[in-house]
């Protein structure tokens, strides 16, 4: 990703020294390489550059403002690009909602979302996303159940991989680990890893350790080199005295060659 990013700035910049001004494709490729770096000081610039040459009415250009300074944590600036957008589509209203979840401000999130259907404006999945997030974050599993059911019935959004992560997390989180693990079971699309380690982690704070051994296997089959699974499963075993099991795990990473990383000691995880 950093890579990227120091090719389109190079690029750019050698544009500028050759008195090319960039246009509306270029400014939208420099803003989409600094999503991943928070470049805030260049974020300003094209900013700044899109006033002074009239392309900042954009709706394109201003919607990706927002999710960069969104990314960035500059929310203020993100709501000040969003109000001055005339008009709002998808892609501007999801950024904001992104924006606010990705930096834990659900409700200003799901406050926006409602904002949004009532501008008649139809969410899409990344809507969903962001909402789904925001509700993960501030632990609201009764809210994101229901905007799970939403996305089907009035958007006819087929929930993808990431929203099925989202809800597995929020139930997760809040301790209904058998909810989250029928809704593993239900999914129409395999479950991810993502999504089963949300509930191995969890089933480590419950002390769940029926899930534990369900969903620590599916991890070992998707993920079979990641000591992490392994650990995790054994700290849960280990926590309920269950040392033979715990050893069993040893030997099998150790069959496979997989080592603990640096510094952690297989003992203390079993403690």
């Amino acid at each position: 990703m950093e890579d990227g990013f120091s090719d389109a700035v190079t690029f750019y910049r050698k544009m500028q020294g050759l008195n090319i001004e960039p246009n509306l494709i270029t400014l939208l490729g420099l803003l989409r390489a600094c999503l991943g770096i928070s470049a805030l000081s260049l974020i300003k610039e094209i900013h700044g550059f899109s006033i002074r040459n009239d392309m900042d009415p954009h709706s394109h250009l201003r919607s990706g403002l927002v999710e960069a300074y969104g990314r960035c944590g500059c929310l203020h600036e993100a709501r000040l690009v969003f109000d001055n957008i005339k008009e709002k589509d998808v892609v501007a209203w999801s950024s904001l909602i992104s924006a606010y979840s990705l930096h834990g401000q659900a409700e200003k999130a799901l406050e926006t979302f409602d904002k949004m259907e009532a501008a008649n404006v139809k969410a899409d999945e990344i809507t969903f996303l962001g909402v789904l997030k925001a509700c993960s974050h501030a632990g609201l599993a009764d809210e994101a159940r229901m905007y799970f059911a939403m996305m089907r019935a009035r958007y006819s959004v087929e929930p993808n991989s990431d929203h099925y992560a989202c809800l597995v997390d929020v139930l997760s989180r809040a301790g209904r680990l058998y909810e989250a693990y029928e809704v593993l079971k239900r999914m129409s699309k395999k479950a991810t890893a993502k999504a089963w380690g949300a509930l191995l982690g969890a089933c480590r704070t419950y002390g769940e350790v029926e899930l534990a051994e369900i969903s620590g296997r599916a991890l070992l089959e998707m993920e079979p080199e990641n000591p992490a699974n392994y650990v995790i499963l054994a700290r849960i075993y280990g926590s309920q005295g269950q040392y033979e099991k715990a050893e069993r795990l040893r030997k099998e990473m150790e069959e496979r060659g997989i080592k603990v990383s640096p510094g952690s000691s297989w003992v203390v995880h079993l403690g």
